[in-house]
């Protein structure tokens, strides 16, 4: 199965090494995976970042699967694992890969589905990853997130509540979960054929569908995932004032249409801009700035113009006046 899922996806796969690899306290090898589409390059960079400037000590390696890369996106992730000394290996899956035929709908892409092909992928040596979103940042080290046990599990993730999922894919387990960090056993994963399961799903009731791939795996798996703390997984909303707010939250997810990077007045959307200022993504930021800047001086020329324009209409309105008040 592993065979034909690659060569379906006509995988390529590139890689990008150190010149000197950071000497670690652990051996022991983080394997995290993004899946990404090339709209989300930069937003990759930063969360990528983020996890290294909060794990020093660990000893990560990135796995990135995408349907696109551009050399001068590939010289920028050249400078990130130089920076931080980590590798990073991309699997670039062929235009015409079976996920494209899927359901797609709200501010979704067929990227999605891309992480349901990470157990066949990866290298058959890899027995547990971190997947991670690429709209998140994190904040703090994830040892111990690393080190939760899953040996009876294929996964653990943040439940969530979502009664309106739940009934809708009639959930025995009454227990749903938002995909976008999800701790996998790569072997439990690839016995119960979960990705198999949850494509079949999706293709047989896409009636049923709302949240993509991650409806999938919540009806194949039903309840049967390990619960992780919700600081793992702090879900943002943008658009709303306060939603899910845990302290001390170790992953900030921006889920939602809405994101940090786009117009918006939500002043958490600060953390992500810090992070990347901190990554080779940072002209985007100082561009950000001049947005800003444009901005800022195209509202006060506006306000001018209507004051002067406020002025002229009194001036006019002060001179019919006179001009009324000698008629009579």
């Amino acid at each position: 199965m592993r065979d034909l899922v690659v060569e379906l996806c006509k995988i390529h796969k590139l890689q990008a090494k150190p010149l000197q690899v950071l000497p670690c306290e652990s051996e022991e090898i983080i394997h995290i995976v993004f899946c990404i589409d090339k709209n989300y390059i930069q937003h990759l960079g930063c969360a990528m970042t983020s996890v290294c400037v909060n794990n020093h000590s660990r000893n990560i390696e990135f796995h990135i699967i995408c349907d696109e890369l551009q050399e001068s996106d590939l010289e920028k992730f050249s400078i990130l694992s130089n920076l931080y000394r980590r590798c990073i290996s991309f699997y670039l899956l062929g235009k015409d890969n079976p996920f494209k035929e899927l359901k797609i709908s709200l501010h979704a892409s067929p990227a999605n589905y891309y992480r349901l092909a990470i157990p066949y992928v990866l290298s058959e040596g890899i027995h547990k990853v971190l997947y991670l979103d690429a709209d998140l940042v994190c904040n703090a080290e994830l040892t111990d997130l690393w080190n939760t046990n899953i040996n009876d599990f294929p996964l653990a993730a943040c439940p969530i509540n979502d009664q309106e999922r739940i009934d809708k894919l009639e959930l025995a387990s009454g227990r749903y979960f938002n995909t976008g960090v999800m701790l996998i056993n790569l072997n439990k994963w690839m016995n119960d054929q979960v990705s198999i399961k949850a494509i079949e799903f999706i293709e047989q009731k896409p009636e049923l569908i709302r949240f993509w791939d991650q409806d999938g795996i919540n009806k194949i798996i039903d309840g049967g995932f390990k619960s992780l703390d919700a600081k793992w997984n702090n879900t943002i909303y943008m658009d709303r004032p306060v939603f899910r707010q845990v302290e001390g939250a170790a992953i900030i997810h921006f889920v939602g249409a809405l994101k940090p990077w786009q117009k918006c007045s939500d002043t958490r959307k600060e953390i992500y801009w810090n992070y990347l200022k901190m990554s080779p993504w940072s002209d985007a930021y100082l561009n950000r700035e001049r947005v800003i800047e444009e901005m800022i001086i195209e509202k006060i020329n506006f306000l001018i113009l209507s004051v002067f324009r406020k002025a002229r209409q009194f001036k006019e309105q002060n001179q019919l006046l006179k001009k009324l008040t000698k008629a009579f």
